[in-house]
């Protein structure tokens, strides 16, 4: 299957998401393999929030840079990190844009140049897990924000059709 990174920073099988409204290849040419566990950054999109860490193996094409850890880095927050880095402009002003609303990192070497400075392991991966933790309680508190939203739609609807029936 192929892969993408979504820009809300998950990256898996378009299966697992969506299929349709995506452009295919008529070939694989320059496709490459993307396995669960890889740090993936699209190219064009890593600005608005297009990279993660993949759930899935799959394949994807050349416009991916797809990255692993060899000296023990979190790659759960070098994502993170990229993704704040795109979202605060400051990727934009890194690399040239090739299209609207765009950053152009497709070049390996440009990419490499970006001046990360890491933390210790151990310290990257207590902020992700942090970060995860609270991520995890803020979709919570919105989901439950949803639900009280939608019952008072609910309460709403039936106050007006008591009122306009004549049993309040």
């Amino acid at each position: 299957g192929v892969v993408t990174a979504f820009r809300d920073g998950a990256v898996t099988l378009r299966s697992n998401r969506r299929e349709e409204g995506y452009t295919f290849s008529n070939t694989e040419k320059g496709y490459q393999e993307i396995r669960p566990g890889d740090l993936v950054f699209h190219a064009l999109d890593g600005f608005a929030g297009a990279v993660g860490v993949s759930d899935s193996r799959g394949n994807a094409t050349p416009v991916y840079h797809v990255c692993e850890a060899l000296t023990g880095d979190d790659l759960s927050y070098v994502a993170l990190l990229l993704r704040y880095l795109g979202r605060s402009g400051f990727l934009a002003t890194q690399a040239p844009n090739v299209r609207q609303r765009s950053v152009d990192f497709r070049n390996w070497s440009m990419f490499g140049r970006l001046p990360l400075k890491l933390p210790p392991a151990d310290e990257q991966s207590r902020v992700a897990n942090h970060i995860r933790q609270q991520s995890a309680r803020f979709e919570a508190l919105i989901a439950e924000s949803e639900r009280f939203i939608e019952l008072s739609r609910e309460r709403r609807a039936a106050l007006i059709t008591a009122a306009v029936t004549g049993q309040i």
